[in-house]
């Protein structure tokens, strides 16, 4: 007879690619939803309760929808640099721990173009006031 193996439950987290996936279906609508503003914040991508239980929340113990909850500002804080590194949308910070601000590639206002930078360059890059 066979000893009992231990098998921890994984957690529940909201992860990268799921982030990625969220943010992708949010983007144009949100995007173009603000088209006045030129501008949202990141954490206004974070996943609503409607896809936190979709996810499993919805069965979750009390830590574990902190950490489903944590998890979901950790994947989408990285969803959206990878989504700016592949040039799909533009992050700004005005200043140091400040707001991250999401920005339509073509709606950036950049001082680098108007140097001749490379325009995707721009995304990737601080703020003057984040370089102080």
């Amino acid at each position: 007879m066979a000893d009992p193996v231990y098998r921890p439950r994984l957690p529940l987290l909201w992860r990268i690619p799921d982030a990625m996936a969220y943010m992708g279906r949010l983007l144009p609508e949100r995007l173009s939803a603000d088209a006045e503003a030129g501008s949202m914040s990141l954490w206004s991508f974070l996943p609503g309760p409607e896809a936190l239980a979709r996810a499993g929340q919805a069965h979750a113990t009390t830590p574990e929808r902190a950490l489903l909850r944590r998890s979901a500002v950790a994947s989408t804080f990285v969803a959206g640099l990878e989504l700016a590194r592949q040039g799909r949308l533009a992050l700004t910070q005005e200043t140091l721990f400040g707001a991250i601000e999401v920005h339509d590639i073509p709606d950036l206002p950049s001082a680098n173009q108007d140097a001749g930078a490379d325009p995707g360059e721009s995304a990737l890059k601080p703020s003057s006031a984040a370089a102080r």
